[in-house]
């Protein structure tokens, strides 16, 4: 039998290490530079459906015409949102799992639950994908027409105010103006926004704090519930009538007090996935068919960078724990 001297068999040596180094280069192009190589599955943490999986099927269906690339929504709901967060966040950081929070999950629940295995800081960031403003609605006949005559009376007695669930922003906001303001709201929860809407017009309670939506302006406009004021801009076009947090004096009352949900994705993703992931979403959120789709009363109007959108959230986590 032919024996293959060491001499003999080195160039085939050489030969497979090149091989392989270039399969390697290849890997890494198709790692960072080419991503997205494959599809991208996306996590929202409610059910199919709801507001949010809307707006992110919205989004996402211009965002993998950007990216080239398939991007497969997933609905992992349960516990307030905290199941579909938490496989974000343990999810191996390549960009290839990636989610649609609204800052509930991500930020104020670790605040105040200690059986979350996450913070607002196990998350990078690419942007917000819809910021409507927080809003505070009475029945028409409420004795009250602005947040500051609401604080007023508030500071005497009692005021029975719905929010959308105890670890929402909406309840953060309630808590700090009883906490600043000596106010006496007394919270009720519930996880529809239509019943703070329904519960509201009929009086079951004097005060909701709750989100612009396309259910509550027609309701507002129509004088079936009364808006005292919002976390908006002035030139906020839906609400040009209604006083802003900022006119009354409560502009700094939360480090944010509008309604976000961003584009997440489990900390430590590669430069190059963030540069893709948030070029997307930039161009989609701009987009005029995702904007009538998603509605311009609740989009956001214009794009926030993702170190922002961190440094924002890790201010509300924190805030959120000095008031329990």
């Amino acid at each position: 039998m032919r024996r293959i001297t060491r001499y003999a068999a080195l160039p085939l040596a050489l030969v497979t290490i090149g091989a392989l180094a270039a399969c390697s280069s290849s890997s890494d192009e198709q790692a960072s530079g080419d991503y997205p190589t494959k599809t991208i599955n996306l996590t929202v943490p409610y059910d199919a459906g709801g507001n949010l999986d809307t707006i992110a099927r919205s989004v996402t269906q211009c965002m993998e015409d950007e990216l080239g690339q398939r991007i497969l929504v997933q609905n992992k709901s349960g516990a307030a949102g905290t199941i579909g967060t938490a496989e974000v966040a343990n999810a191996t950081p390549d960009g290839y799992t990636i989610g649609i929070s609204p800052v509930g999950p991500v930020a104020l629940t670790p605040g105040v639950v200690d059986t979350v295995n996450y913070t607002a800081a196990s998350f990078d960031y690419f942007g917000y994908v819809s910021n409507p403003p927080m809003l505070i609605i009475t029945s028409k006949d409420a004795p009250y027409d602005t947040l500051s005559e609401l604080v007023e009376a508030a500071q005497d007695e009692s005021v029975v105010t719905v929010t959308p669930g105890a670890n929402s922003l909406q309840a953060l906001f309630a808590r700090q103006l009883n906490s600043t303001e000596g106010t006496q709201l007394e919270l009720v929860q519930t996880d529809s926004a239509i019943e703070i809407l329904r519960g509201v017009a009929n009086d079951d309670y004097a005060v909701g704090v709750t989100t612009v939506s396309a259910e509550v302006l027609p309701q507002i406009e129509n004088g079936d519930v009364k808006a005292l004021s919002h976390s908006g801009t002035d030139d906020y076009q839906f609400l040009q009538e209604v006083p802003t947090f900022e006119d009354e004096g409560y502009g700094d009352i939360l480090p944010m007090a509008m309604l976000p949900s961003a584009l997440i994705a489990p900390h430590g993703v590669p430069d190059e996935v963030k540069t893709a992931l948030s070029g997307a979403l930039e161009t989609c959120i701009e987009d005029p068919d995702v904007i009538e789709r998603v509605g311009a009363e609740i989009i956001a109007p214009s794009y926030t960078p993702g170190d922002q959108v961190r440094e924002d959230w890790i201010q509300v986590e924190e805030l959120a724990g000095d008031l329990q």
